[in-house]
């Protein structure tokens, strides 16, 4: 990965490059962000440019041995840390992650805007709930422990690590605060509020703004080949997510739609035999189309919201979506829209948490029956 690769934050990338050629590199670095953004990327892209044998001023050479590993995630000075959990038939004894850089890899080359739940999925443990576990602090400090074998720098680079077990964080203070001599860490957070305060407090906040529409919009038509008009409908629904944008391109036009009108339908007239028949549909579904629905919803309900304010410049609706939304967001009042967002939230958190997707779609679709009948939530 370098600069070039990574679409806009051209403030954001000079600020990083502007810190080497200064010699102003903090030795541990929290690189965070919004879902879909490129904290990832620009931490790798970093990276690369720091240990790159010729590197230029705007970005790293791209051709030198260096340059060609990291392409490749396999620069022996860079070692990775991230959520695994345990599956089954596997080929190793150690759940650690220096066992799962066969599947890590792939997805990082693959997705490199992707989530923790498009990792899980990647490996094949998308039912359970990954960890960064306290062995792999050993094996942090084991690694590290070495001098740099090619490069001028080592860097350990931990993917979410708001996801750390609390164990294994603990065991990491002394050497994120004292590490050895020209070694690097980087933080890479979707919520570093999350992360227990004496690591943030060791490390230098990189704040990653997300895409704009503009920045979305031009990274698909250049390297997913969609036209113009498409992109920029895309990317105002995706709204700043890269991830997002690169999923919504992969599905039916109309698909969600049909689904969302189609359970809201049955939920509005109380059509109970209609909502079991759906919980079993939205039952037999991944993990990732579960939240997919449940997200999309959101989407829905904020531009109704957005509808009935009177404020269409703001509306990230595709074409297709906008008689639907705009019809829906006038049977239905604002206090309505924020107490079924409210309930969209509270499922999406509850799915990621291994819930019962049978059991919380029906709960949900009863719950949403009733918000829509009274106004009222029935039940909290």
């Amino acid at each position: 990965m370098q600069f070039r690769d990574i679409p806009g934050l051209i403030e954001e990338k000079s600020r990083l490059i502007a810190s080497v050629q200064k010699n102003h590199m903090a030795h541990a670095q929290l690189f965070n962000g919004p879902e879909g953004s490129a904290n990832l990327s620009l931490a790798l892209a970093f990276i690369t440019y720091i240990n790159c044998d010729k590197p230029g001023d705007t970005d790293s050479c791209g051709a030198c041995p260096s340059c060609s590993k990291m392409a490749k995630l396999v620069h022996p000075d860079v070692t990775f840390a991230f959520p695994i959990a345990d599956i089954p038939n596997k080929d190793f004894k150690e759940v650690v992650c220096k066992n799962y850089l066969k599947w890590w890899r792939p997805f990082l080359v693959e997705q490199p805007y992707g989530n923790l739940l498009d990792w899980t999925r990647h490996f094949g443990a998308e039912s359970k709930q990954a960890i960064i576990y306290r062995e792999e602090s050993r094996q942090i400090i084991s690694a590290l422990s070495l001098k740099a074998f090619e490069g001028r720098y080592k860097a350990m680079l931990i993917w979410q690590p708001e996801k750390m077990n609390i164990q294994a964080a603990n065991a990491l203070l002394k050497i994120v605060e004292e590490p050895p001599e020209n070694t690097f860490f980087f933080f890479i957070s979707n919520n570093y509020e999350a992360i227990i305060n004496t690591i943030i407090s060791r490390t230098q906040l990189v704040s990653v703004r997300g895409f704009t529409d503009e920045e979305v919009a031009d990274y698909l038509v250049k390297t997913a080949e969609v036209d113009a008009a498409k992109a920029q409908s895309v990317a105002r629904l995706a709204a700043g997510n890269m991830n997002l944008a690169l999923s919504l391109l992969n599905e039916v036009e109309d698909e969600s739609t049909t689904i969302f009108r189609e359970w809201m339908r049955i939920c509005w007239s109380s059509d109970f035999e209609g909502m079991a028949g759906l919980t079993d549909k939205f039952n037999g579904m991944s993990k990732m189309a579960q939240r997919s629905l449940l997200e999309y919803g959101l989407t829905i309900y904020r531009e109704s919201l957005i509808v009935k304010a009177g404020e269409a410049s703001l509306q990230r609706t595709m074409p297709h979506e906008e008689e639907f939304v705009s019809k829906f967001a006038k049977s239905i009042p604002m206090s309505t829209i924020e107490l079924a967002a409210r309930l969209l939230n509270d499922s999406i958190y509850h799915l990621e948490r291994n819930a019962n997707p049978r059991i919380l779609f029906m709960d949900l679709s009863l719950q949403m029956a009733g918000l829509l009948r009274t106004g009222e939530l029935q039940y909290q």
